[in-house]
């Protein structure tokens, strides 16, 4: 089990509801980074997909996923990289957190903020807690199988140190005042995680993020992978074939990229993907802070 999802299910009353008019503000603010991300990458030949949930939003509701609250697009390497040079100077309005740049957030992957609003996460990020979209990047993987029997777990540990010290950040804050809500199994864990992480941070976070950006990076192969995804290396592995070439989906009225094969990967991700799930299967996301300005949804 996962102390920090212990943790919330101990602590339900700490977090905002999120009524439906919340979600529609968040979806608009969330529409309006994606849209500008895409402006930019039609403008200047880049390639993207969206990834995930968004990409699942995308074939089964032709949009958001009605109760998601987050978006995510990857981009080949090659694509990312000039991403993060270029888009901060054409959209200069949005704060880029991106790995190997001068704004390293919390995370291996980019993050595109709008920060006039708030929406901050349990274990979140109280300095910039904008409403955001995830940028992955996609990287070739070794075609020796051995290869990627040793990058896989070792992408996954470095994953995890960077998730352990930004949870210890957040634990004399969040965690510590109301741990004695939870068993004393889940106290222990939580302890024992800010401890770790307070000891792994004796490395700065951002040197854990950038080695793991680096080490991705490989020769290109008939494979693909995300390191970063939400689902393990396993499973974010695909023949290059099913992403490449995108093929063009809708998404809230908006001309999109999807992976080539992108029902191979919803597939995988998430078996039935065009059978709604039942309420206590959906994703959810536990909110300590909301503020979504009426600005920012215009």
């Amino acid at each position: 089990m996962d102390p920090v999802k212990d943790f919330i299910n101990c602590n339900l009353d700490m977090f905002v509801e999120l009524p439906d008019e919340e979600l529609k503000k968040i979806h608009k603010v969330l529409f309006g980074i994606l849209r500008d991300f895409v402006t930019f990458c039609d403008d200047n030949g880049l390639i993207y997909f969206l990834g995930g949930g968004t990409a699942l939003g995308a074939v089964r509701h032709k949009g958001f996923i009605p109760w998601d609250e987050d978006v995510d697009v990857v981009m080949p390497r090659k694509d990312y990289e000039v991403f993060k040079r270029e888009f901060p100077k054409a959209f200069p309005a949005y704060r880029v957190e991106a790995p190997n740049t001068g704004t390293v957030g919390n995370t291996a992957y980019t993050k595109i903020k709008r920060e006039d609003t708030v929406l901050l996460e349990v274990v979140g990020d109280k300095r910039h807690p904008g409403v955001f979209i995830d940028v992955f990047p996609l990287e070739y993987a070794p075609s020796s199988g051995f290869l990627r029997a040793v990058q896989g777990p070792y992408y996954t540990l470095i994953r995890d140190i960077i998730y352990t010290i930004f949870y210890s950040a957040s634990y004399k804050e969040t965690i510590r005042p109301r741990i004695g809500n939870c068993p004393l199994k889940t106290r222990l864990e939580l302890r024992a995680g800010y401890v770790l992480g307070r000891i792994l941070g004796l490395v700065p976070l951002r040197r854990w993020i950038n080695h793991l950006d680096k080490a991705e990076r490989k020769k290109e192969s008939d494979l693909v992978v995300i390191p970063t995804g939400l689902h393990n290396y396993k499973h974010e592995l695909f023949p290059a074939s099913v992403y490449f070439p995108p093929k063009k989906g809708m998404f809230e009225g908006m001309e999109v990229n999807l992976p080539n094969k992108v029902e191979e990967i919803l597939t995988v991700f998430y078996g039935d993907y065009m059978t709604p799930p039942p309420d206590s299967a959906k994703a959810q996301h536990f909110f300590v802070d909301i503020d979504i300005p009426e600005e920012a949804t215009r």
